[in-house]
């Protein structure tokens, strides 16, 4: 039916409506900016594509609640409201509540159409679908990258199952950094997410309009770079792990090929192919080290990539979906945003 969309909030509205009100506009006026999305039974029936499936948020507790800790308010941002694809000539300021409350009312405005649209396009199946979008609260730690990772990869793994066909988008705008680092180490890790993009508002008016101001240049593409371990790879480095001490090439070798798990992978590879394809090429990544020509130990890169790379590789096992999850996880609730 349509894509997940994956979005770091903070307090500012048109981080995230502001996009969402740029796919409506090219949904309905531009079905080639959707050219790699969209189920094949879409395109063969030709029906649009790029409808949004549901919407993800990754933010933190007092954004979520509207009220610091020390009970101060901590509301969204005031915001111009805009037409489409303009700046206001008049700025006109208007206050906001709490970020969800304000999200729902702007957020069912901008998406309606489409997704009455979308309806209209399956008049048989019109029994089975409400004109309404579920939306995901993910709570996150601002300050702490491996939790806010590991929930944004839960999130994609449990997308992907029972979804197949469906896309996945990440906004990159919204929220702090690391949020948003959070999220394009995920996207390159996992290789589930199709496309990357961040908003670029022209000036400060531009910055608090609540829709797209602009047709040209708004819309910024950040490329997706698949950076997971190959299987053989993430084996050597698992190995070198357990061993705890420097490994001639020919041993790493003779212990994968003897290994049950791990002799599989390397049973076909002949013993020149594994050290100048894999192990050199670890070595240049900085995941292995020479401590003596041909005898490797872990490089210092490993210990940067380790945590994120074994979460991710328990993660991916995992068969839970978003429903699951959202019973399972208290970081994580959904609502129905009516339309």
């Amino acid at each position: 039916m349509g894509v997940f969309h994956l979005m770091g909030l903070g307090r500012s509205v048109g981080a995230v409506t502001g996009p969402l009100s740029y796919l409506r506009h090219q949904y309905f006026h531009n079905q080639a900016f959707f050219s790699r999305s969209g189920e094949m039974k879409q395109r063969e029936e030709g029906k649009k594509v790029g409808d949004i499936q549901s919407i993800i948020f990754f933010t933190t507790q007092e954004v979520l609640e509207g009220i610091l800790p020390d009970d101060r308010p901590f509301l969204a941002y005031p915001y111009y409201d805009n037409k489409e694809g303009t700046l206001p000539a008049h700025p006109q300021e208007v206050k906001a509540g709490t970020m969800k409350d304000t999200l729902k009312q702007i957020l069912s405005k901008i998406l309606k159409p489409m997704v009455a649209a979308n309806v209209a396009e399956n008049v048989s199946k019109k029994s089975l679908i409400s004109l309404q979008r579920d939306i995901y609260w993910v709570e996150i730690d601002r300050r702490n990258l491996q939790v806010t990772f590991e929930r944004v990869a839960l999130i994609i793994q449990a997308l992907q199952t029972g979804k197949e066909g469906k896309e996945i988008w990440g906004n990159l705008t919204g929220g702090n950094n690391v949020t948003n680092f959070a999220l394009q180490l995920a996207a390159n890790l996992t290789g589930e997410v199709a496309r990357l993009y961040y908003i670029q508002a022209q000036d400060q008016v531009a910055e608090r309009c609540i829709r797209y101001t602009a047709h040209e240049g708004y819309w910024v593409e950040i490329p997706v770079m698949p950076l997971g371990l190959e299987p053989v790879s993430y084996a050597i480095l698992q190995t070198l792990a357990q061993l705890q001490e420097p490994a001639p090439s020919d041993d790493l070798y003779g212990l994968l090929q003897q290994d049950p798990i791990h002799s599989p992978l390397v049973f076909s590879i002949p013993k020149e192919q594994f050290e100048h394809t894999f192990l050199r090429h670890l070595w240049k990544q900085g995941l292995l080290a020479e401590s003596s020509k041909r005898t490797y130990v872990l490089g210092p890169q490993w210990d940067v990539l380790e945590p994120y790379a074994t979460l991710l590789q328990t993660i991916q096992k995992s068969q839970t979906s978003m429903k699951e999850l959202s019973h399972q996880k208290a970081w994580l609730t959904k609502d129905i945003l009516s339309l």
